[in-house]
Formats: structure tokens, sequence, C-alpha cells
């Protein structure tokens, strides 16, 4: 669990080559056994929860910092470490029952409305 917080902390899930196999090299198990953790203790799957990790991360830069509004769903996918846009929209729906660009949309216009 330690080395799974150093990990998120590190925002290691942001490397797009991220995989179950290369985090359970780094962390020096096997695959079963994380796999295993990580359902237990995140509550889902690996997938779920490396792209959760990212969809959030991008979720704290888009509210912490508004030019991050300004970046194109390539431009975010990428930085959140998916390989593409359509897998990070894909996503990003799934958590939130939004589109990432409406999601935007929204923002932009609260910031209109608050300034």
């Amino acid at each position: 669990m330690q080395q799974l917080e150093k990990f998120e902390e590190e925002l290691k899930f942001t490397d797009n080559q991220m995989s179950l196999r290369l985090l359970s090299e780094e962390f020096n198990t096997n695959i079963p056994y994380l796999s295993k953790i990580i359902n237990v203790y995140k509550g889902k799957n690996f997938n779920y929860y490396i792209n959760d990790l990212r969809i959030d991360y991008i979720i704290e830069l888009l509210k912490n910092d508004a030019t991050y509004l300004n970046y194109d769903i390539k431009n975010l996918a990428s930085l959140a470490g998916f390989t593409n846009a359509v897998n990070f929209s894909d996503n990003f729906q799934r958590k939130f029952e939004i589109k990432p660009s409406y999601f935007i949309k929204m923002m932009k216009e609260n910031i209109k409305t608050h300034s």
C-alpha cells in the first residue's frame, strides 16, 4: 500500500507505458498479487485504477490552473498518460457521465460568471 501511495504521489501513472506488469516489476512482486491488492484496496481493476488516477489528475489541473482549460483534449490526454484522445474521452465519460469537452466548457463559463 505504501508503494502504491508513493506511485500516486510521484505521478508515475502519467507514464503512458505503465502497465500491471511494469508496476509489479517496480514493486518486486508478481502480477496476480498486485492485481488482487488493487482490486481489494482500491475497489477496481488495474485499468480503472490507472485511468481514474489519470482523469483525477487532469481534473485537478483544470480546477487549479485555468491555462489548462485552453488545452485541447489530445494534449490533456497526453499529459495524463493516455495514448490517445478517444481513450481519455471514453474514460472521462465512464467516470463522470459527461464528455471532457463539455466539462471544460462548463468550467470556462463558471470562470466568466465569477469574474
